[in-house]
């Protein structure tokens, strides 16, 4: 079985940038960042605090949360603990996809509905799924690279193709 865990000093470095992203929001929100104080700036600039408030909280909550586990790939299938509570079993994955949105890759698994409504349970991953054709797993803020999560899910489930 290979495991992702939760790499604290990536994710501190998260956390750093959803705090620049605050202040920059404020500051913009405020009226304080050049001589473009307009009312569009200013709406940019709180929705932009309260998307980094939102960024920073979710970090927060995985940098303290018990287990340090994030992924774990093995025989019984793929477990994502921000997608389901149980693994997924290699029978309900049809196949797998990659997907790249600016420089970061998200591991699709192409799923029937039914499969998706039985082990997806995260509002943001169910969004995902409507969006890329299926959940999706980032390897943003752990201790192992993308490629690594490719060939481990690749060596479970060989008669997929990574597209």
């Amino acid at each position: 079985m290979r495991v992702w865990r939760r790499s604290v000093p990536k994710m501190v470095l998260v956390l750093l940038a959803c705090i620049l992203f605050v202040v920059f929001g404020a500051l913009m929100g405020l009226g304080l960042l050049g001589e473009s104080d307009g009312l569009f700036a200013r709406v940019v600039g709180w929705m932009a605090v309260l998307l980094g408030v939102v960024a920073a909280s979710k970090w927060l909550r995985q940098l303290w949360a018990g287990d340090p586990v994030v992924v774990a790939v093995g025989p019984e299938g793929i477990h994502d603990r921000r997608l389901s509570a149980q693994p997924i079993p290699w029978d309900d994955i049809d196949g797998i996809a990659v997907h790249q949105v600016r420089r970061t890759r998200f591991l699709i698994l192409r799923m029937t509905p039914e499969a998706v409504r039985r082990h997806v349970h995260s509002a943001p991953s169910k969004l995902g799924t409507r969006m890329y054709g299926g959940p999706g797993i980032a390897t943003i803020g752990l201790d192992r690279s993308f490629d690594e999560l490719v060939a481990a899910v690749s060596k479970w489930l060989p008669q997929n193709e990574v597209r």
